[in-house]
């Protein structure tokens, strides 16, 4: 299951709805927390914060599953660059060329149950592939389709089940699908990066909220509960700056009210 980029846009917009009003009432903790009068519904903040954690948590764990498959692709074209140039080295002996012509045919076959597609995309019978490497169901842009491109004509076959690139036509073709993979994997890094940042500012909202629902009786505690959220907020934040690059934990606490 990928995490498309609008499902990756509705949820740092509900993000950054629910943390917004969590940080707003972060100044006057201690009032909100002597008089509920305000009539805010903050339970129902706190579950929506935990439902959006689970979804980015769950995008996290599948780009990292895309990555790894990246990865595993990225060393099998490595493997076919190889056997691509043995193939067409006339230095080889005939039964070499074979060999390595046999060889480059079976990792093909990896690649397309790998990648997976239609018949209708991809030629020959379908092929279930891994669920990472298609067209997203919801019509937006997937990063890591591979069912196009360079990969596409490495892993096509004739109605016969053949596939229609031979080793000893493929050096280029696998050295532009090895740009197409690394590319992919730039882009899932990109988006594995954001979801992260998102799960660190919902964190923060979390803490917000049940604190805010936390039983405290008088002034004394809601003030040290003030100063102890925030507390948590820098260190927090300060997790999100080390991906961001940001110099010290005063811009972490710009950074959650954002």
């Amino acid at each position: 299951m990928n995490i498309t980029s609008s499902q990756l846009q509705s949820t740092n917009l509900a993000a950054q709805s629910l943390l917004a009003r969590s940080l707003a009432q972060l100044p006057n903790l201690a009032t909100a927390l002597a008089d509920d009068s305000d009539g805010s519904d903050n339970s129902s903040d706190l579950s929506g914060l935990s439902g959006l954690s689970t979804q980015l948590q769950s995008g996290i764990t599948s780009l990292q599953t895309t990555s790894d498959g990246l990865d595993t692709l990225g060393a099998l074209l490595k493997q076919m660059g190889s056997l691509a140039r043995a193939v067409s080295d006339p230095s080889n002996s005939a039964s070499a060329q074979a060999e390595a012509g046999q060889k480059f045919a079976a990792l093909q076959t990896q690649l397309r149950e790998i990648v997976g597609g239609s018949s209708s995309v991809i030629g020959g019978a379908d092929a279930a592939g891994s669920g990472l490497f298609g067209e997203n169901s919801d019509g937006s842009a997937n990063p890591a389709n591979l069912q196009q491109g360079p990969m596409l004509a490495l892993i096509a076959q004739s109605s016969d089940g053949s596939f229609t690139l031979s080793a000893a036509d493929a050096s280029k073709t696998v050295a532009d699908a090895t740009n197409q993979v690394a590319q992919a994997g730039s882009a899932v890094d990109t988006k594995s990066s954001q979801l992260m940042q998102e799960a660190i500012r919902l964190q923060i909202g979390q803490m917000n909220l049940a604190s805010v629902l936390a039983p405290i009786q008088n002034g004394n505690d809601a003030q040290q509960a003030n100063q102890l959220t925030a507390a948590s907020i820098i260190s927090l934040g300060g997790s999100a700056l080390n991906i961001q690059g940001a110099p010290n934990a005063a811009a972490a606490l710009q950074l959650v009210q954002m």
